[in-house]
Order: C-alpha cells, then sequence, then structure tokens
C-alpha cells in the first residue's frame, strides 16, 4: 500500500504531456488605444503542430499608447515538463514614480489543449486597461515619494529586518517586501537599500503568479524615499489599495490546496497504521 501510494504521487507531479498545437510568431505591435485587442491567428504565419508548451508573453505601457507587444513562444515536444499539467500565468506590474511610467507584462503556459493561449492575452489585457494608473500612481506617491529630498537630501528613518526603527545614511532608501500566498499567512520583510543604482530609484513592483484556478502568489516589493514609508502601517495601506482595484484576491486557501493537504494526511495515517500493525 505505501509503494502504491508513493507510485501515485510521482505519478501525480511528473507525467508525460501530449503534443498540442500552438502558434508561434515573435514581435506583434498591437495598438493600444483600444480597450479592446483583436488577436487571432492571422497574426501567426507559422503555427507548432507538436509542441509541449505554448507560452504566451505581453509587454504593454499602462499609461502611454505605445503598441504593447506580443510573442508567442513554444517548447519541444520532447521537453520535460513536471507539475500537474495546470497553466501557470506570471504578472508583473512596475510603477515608477520618480523617473518613467506604468508598465505590465504577461507570461502564460498552457498545454491542456490545442492554441491553449489563443485567448489569454486579450484577457489579461482587458483586466489591466481598466485600472486608472494616473489615479494609482498619485495614491502611491503620497505614501512613498517625496520629490523634495532628491535636492534636499536628508538621512531618514527606516524599518530594518527586525522590524525596528533605524536612521539610515543620506544614500539610502526604505524598502518594504509583502509576500500573500494562499494556505499562508502574509510575510512580510522591511529594510534599507542604496540609491546609487541606475534608472528609477522609487516605486513599486508587483509580481503575480497563479497555477491553474487554485494557487496563487502575490509579490509586492516597493522603495520609497519618505521618513518610515516602509511602516507596516504603510504597507498594509497598499495592500488594501491593489485589493480595491482587484489585484488581489481574498480567497485564502482553495480546494485544491485543502484536498492536497487531505491526501498527505491520510497518507501519513496509512503509513503509521502499516508501521503500528507491525
Amino acid at each position: 500500500m505505501v509503494l502504491i501510494s508513493i507510485f501515485l504521487i510521482i505519478i501525480i507531479y511528473l507525467h508525460p504531456i501530449s503534443a498540442v498545437k500552438c502558434p508561434s510568431c515573435i514581435d506583434i505591435c498591437i495598438n493600444t488605444t483600444s480597450t479592446s485587442l483583436s488577436i487571432n491567428e492571422s497574426y501567426c504565419d507559422l503555427i507548432i503542430e507538436s509542441a509541449a508548451v505554448c507560452k504566451s508573453e505581453l509587454y504593454v505601457e499602462l499609461i502611454d499608447t505605445y503598441p504593447a507587444v506580443i510573442n508567442y513562444i513554444t517548447a519541444p515536444s520532447n521537453a520535460l515538463i513536471t507539475g500537474n499539467a495546470d497553466s501557470v500565468l506570471v504578472t508583473t506590474i512596475n510603477i515608477p514614480l520618480d523617473i518613467g511610467n506604468p508598465y505590465g507584462s504577461f507570461i502564460y503556459d498552457c498545454y491542456d489543449e490545442d492554441l491553449c493561449n489563443n485567448k489569454i492575452v486579450q484577457k489579461q489585457y482587458e483586466e489591466l486597461h481598466v485600472v486608472n494608473y494616473t489615479e494609482l500612481t498619485i495614491k502611491l506617491t503620497e505614501l512613498l515619494y517625496n520629490n523634495q529630498s532628491i535636492s534636499k537630501r536628508q538621512p531618514i528613518e527606516c524599518y530594518n529586518r527586525n522590524n525596528q526603527i533605524e536612521q539610515c545614511s543620506i544614500n539610502r532608501n526604505c524598502q518594504a517586501t509583502l509576500i500573500i500566498e494562499q494556505g499562508r499567512s502574509d510575510l512580510l520583510i522591511t529594510t534599507s537599500i542604496s540609491d546609487r543604482r541606475p534608472g528609477s530609484l522609487v516605486g513599486l513592483r508587483l509580481r503575480s503568479k497563479s497555477v491553474g484556478n487554485d494557487y496563487k502568489k502575490i509579490t509586492i516589493s516597493y522603495t520609497c524615499n519618505k521618513n518610515r514609508c516602509n511602516d507596516p502601517v504603510i504597507v498594509r495601506q497598499i495592500r488594501q489599495i491593489f485589493f480595491d482595484i482587484g489585484f488581489i484576491n481574498s480567497k485564502a486557501n482553495s480546494l485544491k490546496f485543502l484536498s492536497i493537504i487531505l491526501f498527505i494526511t491520510c497518507l501519513i495515517i496509512n503509513i503509521c497504521t502499516r508501521f503500528m500493525s507491525y
């Protein structure tokens, strides 16, 4: 019985994936003045008949009307795929507060049916497009960015990794990272970081990873130059802002997560019972 249970676990998490049909083309530029993208197979001259994975990539400016760039990429049919054959969606949103404008990107992997990535770009773009990023940037700026500190350099206080307030040198800014994962309590990491880096020094990055419909992990990380701007109270305010616009799901657990826990629990009980019977 024990060997059978172990074998089932191996089958669940490591199994061959049948080949699927995928579009394959790169650097498709789409006009983003419309809230809807019209994408179909005609954009791709090449269709791969036997791929292991269909992958979609989308890059889009969130305020400026620069064209969105879309790529369709495939993996060879003999590629080794691990996991439970669920699709994987990774969304990244960058919101600089001192230099530049917000931009977003998507990466979507799927291998459950032919052309499984055909509609995901359209759907994700439409969900991203409904947010008012000018208003969002203003809210974040009020909490995180002091443009006067660039010309009038003053040391600021930040929360460190022990959640204690410390005085930082002039060339350092505060930083906070909040990890929101289904089935677990939120994890907050606070520290300070040097501002001697190229590009934007103050801004926020949200990264969301979804596996199928049952698991999601969100990481919100930001660098700020206001006094104590990585205060846990401010982090909670930012969490609420993203919850209000729908980027954070309130669901703490999922049926799939609970079923996995139940399966493992039953397996452990079964093993213990077998040993006790000897």
